[in-house]
């Protein structure tokens, strides 16, 4: 579990920045509260529907990536192998397919909003404007979680974070920052990141009538896969 410090630093992450704005007037207690109970509804009506199955196959094809990787890593060594470092090809690879992910994501978002992109940034911009709250929790998960990626990738390095150890790769095993607060962190790191951007997009009502919560409990769920692979495969 967490050591106490780092409840503290967890906890004055996420609550400084509500406290600060409190305390400088930029918010109420009482406009807190209408805003949550309209971030309630926005997102509990958002999973009347789900997305479009193409945008469905765009975001888990990368975990059967991981997962054919991990339990057929002999396989997957011997195919890689003449194309560099398999952990170097297998971050090749799941980079394309993260792109192709962006690409989708941002079509999807464009076709349900009936906009362009410019028209789709300043949608985004003027719900997060005017719902403070939101964008504050929102900013904030997509920060940690980033936080958390990073910090994955600076203790194990790129050959940790694309299974280098079922790769023929010495993997150092770290127990420290970023392990010591969740496990799976990078995982864990990511579904916060989504997450957070969920919570913004769905402040866009064409966006949340789309079905984006759905979209972050896919991933979510496909993160959780991957992390169950990685701990009982």
């Amino acid at each position: 579990g967490m050591s106490p410090m780092r409840i503290v630093q967890v906890v004055l992450f996420f609550g400084t920045p509500f406290v600060v704005l409190l305390g400088a007037g930029l918010i109420s207690l009482e406009a807190l509260g209408k805003e949550w109970t309209a971030t309630r509804d926005v997102l509990v009506g958002s999973v009347a529907r789900f997305p479009d199955l193409y945008v469905l196959v765009a975001l888990g094809a990368p975990h059967a990536f991981y997962f054919y990787v991990w339990t057929r890593s002999n396989a997957f060594y011997r195919i890689a192998r003449p194309y560099g470092e398999p952990y170097k090809v297998m971050a090749n690879v799941a980079g394309a397919m993260k792109v192709v992910q962006g690409v989708v994501l941002l079509y999807w978002l464009m076709a349900v909003t009936g906009t362009t992109l410019e028209g789709l940034v300043g949608s985004i911009a003027g719900a997060g404007y005017a719902n403070p709250l939101r964008t504050t929790l929102a900013v904030q998960m997509v920060l940690g979680g980033q936080i958390l990626n990073v910090a994955v990738y600076h203790a194990i390095g790129e050959a940790g974070v694309y299974y280098g150890c079922r790769l023929k790769q010495r993997i150092p095993w770290v127990t420290g920052f970023p392990f010591d607060i969740v496990p799976h962190a990078q995982y864990c790191g990511a579904t916060m990141s989504i997450s957070g951007a969920v919570l913004l997009l769905a402040s866009v009502g064409a966006i949340a009538r789309a079905g984006v919560v759905n979209v972050a409990t896919f991933m979510a769920g496909c993160y959780a896969f991957s992390s169950g692979v990685e701990q009982f495969l």
